[in-house]
């Protein structure tokens, strides 16, 4: 889900879909594909991250493709060895 689209430099946003009393955390960091040391270290935190939320071994997480737009990440979940 996009929640905002920002333009280069920007560090803030404010939601304004958050009810009074609540909070949201956001956290956002630029991301440059062609930035190959970036790009492997995002892979190895999302595929530590996708496994432990799916509780299966980070081997069976195959990053295919990496795309602009808020980093879209496609994958494949490979079968258990």
């Amino acid at each position: 889900m996009t929640l905002a689209t920002l333009s280069s430099g920007i560090s803030e946003y404010v939601d304004s879909t958050v009810e009074d009393e609540q909070s949201c955390i956001y956290s956002a960091r630029s991301f440059d594909l062609d930035n190959e040391e970036a790009v492997g270290v995002f892979i190895a935190q999302f595929t530590e991250r996708m496994a432990t939320l799916l509780s299966i071994s980070p081997e069976r997480i195959i990053v295919t493709e990496l795309a602009v737009g808020s980093v879209i990440v496609s994958f494949e979940i490979a079968e258990p060895q």
